[in-house]
């Protein structure tokens, strides 16, 4: 994608790290041939300015890459000089893998285009302008439907729970399947709770609800909880040995509609309240075939 970048385009990527060398210089010769490029970042950047071999490739870097204390965000977003929108959304930072690293983590990335998507940039944008403390000049949330059914951004910190949301618009049927799989999740008052009750209602209508943690001591209390409910909550297995559930992810399908979320918050307070972070919501059959790749990923961790 970001070699697709041509002039006149604008790109902006917003991550909690960017140290992988080769997505860093392919931004950086996206800015020398024209590219209107803008990369926060949270906490590292490696190779920073200075270790990067010519004066041209060092000034375009000092213009591309800012820092900022806030994001937490995993996604990238390019406006084509003709307003079409190509963008990702996920769990994945973009951070170099360890040498022999014993537990990598699996994720899920979206991968989307859309035609005349300039107010989707723009609201893209207002996130950069908040991470850098200028003004925004756009809501947190941005919905709209499109020909496959309703695509719906929200922008974190916000007094809101995407996923309670999606709970409370599922039409209940007995073969209706909901899973959850998330790196981290948090019992609190303000979102895990009120999600885990809701859970817990909808399997008393019929509803049949699969928990997917990843195995760390953050996830002890949910699981905990979770088990308290008589919830089916699993830590995740993986075929390939040892590894990390990164994820942040819910999906459920009924008899006629299917509801997806990929976000990069934790199902926690701190990830919806404090921290900045994307969530996408997808609602409608014609993102069925998103909705069966998904599925058949998190049933590979369920054991």
């Amino acid at each position: 994608m970001l070699k697709q970048a041509a002039l006149r385009s604008k790109l902006i990527i917003l991550q909690k790290n960017l140290t992988q060398p080769r997505i860093n210089h392919a931004l950086i010769q996206a800015r020398l041939r024209g590219v209107e490029v803008i990369a926060i970042y949270r906490d590292s950047l490696d190779p920073a300015c200075m270790a990067l071999q010519t004066p041209d490739q060092r000034a375009a870097c000092g213009q591309i890459f800012k820092k900022s204390p806030h994001p937490h965000h995993k996604s990238m977003m390019v406006l084509t000089a003709d307003g079409t929108v190509r963008a990702i959304t996920g769990s994945y930072n973009t951070r170099k893998q360890k040498v022999g690293e014993k537990r990598p983590r699996t994720h899920t990335v979206l991968f989307f285009k859309m035609p005349r998507g300039r107010i989707l940039f723009e609201f893209y944008r207002a996130e950069a302008n908040r991470l850098l403390g200028q003004p925004p000049r756009f809501s947190k949330t941005l919905a709209f439907r499109t020909r496959l059914g309703m695509m719906k951004f929200v922008m974190h910190p916000s007094r809101t729970n995407p996923v309670l949301e999606l709970l409370d618009n599922i039409s209940v049927f007995q073969n209706t399947t909901i899973w959850l799989a998330y790196f981290t999740a948090v019992p609190d008052a303000q979102i895990g709770l009120p999600v885990f009750n809701k859970l817990r209602s909808l399997r008393r209508c019929g509803c049949r609800i699969r928990i997917l943690l990843d195995a760390n001591r953050a996830n002890r209390a949910a699981y905990d909880k979770l088990r308290q409910l008589h919830l089916d909550v699993q830590w995740a297995k993986f075929p390939t040995g040892a590894a990390t559930l990164g994820n942040k992810l819910v999906l459920a399908r009924t008899d006629n509609d299917v509801h997806i979320i990929q976000s990069s918050a934790n199902l926690s307070a701190s990830h919806h309240l404090q921290k900045h972070n994307l969530t996408l919501y997808l609602r409608g059959r014609g993102f069925l075939p998103i909705y069966q790749k998904l599925e058949w990923e998190v049933k590979r961790y369920w054991r």
